[in-house]
């Protein structure tokens, strides 16, 4: 028997060049938004944004700054130089 595929998007809705076997999407659907059909059957699934990276503030003059963890701790967090994200 064939292995179910699923087409995947991102989150800004391109279609990226992979498909995901079914089972690994509904393993791990809380990292989807999942479109089904009526009869609820998986029809294509686009990958959630990870908040922690779309909200970080962003620098052009390559300053650290001190970023709070959400388990209570702090990091220093590099800005606008090459080379770190």
């Amino acid at each position: 028997m064939p292995e179910i595929t699923v087409p995947l998007f991102s989150a800004t809705g391109k279609k990226l060049p992979v498909e995901m076997p079914l089972e690994f999407i509904e393993r791990y659907v809380n990292h989807f938004t999942v479109v089904r059909n009526r009869r609820g059957h998986i029809k294509r699934a686009y990958v959630k944004r990870i908040l922690a990276f779309d909200d970080r503030p962003s620098s052009l003059l390559g300053i650290a700054f001190r970023q709070e963890l959400w388990a209570g701790g702090f990091v220093w967090a590099l800005s606008g130089v090459e080379g770190s994200s």
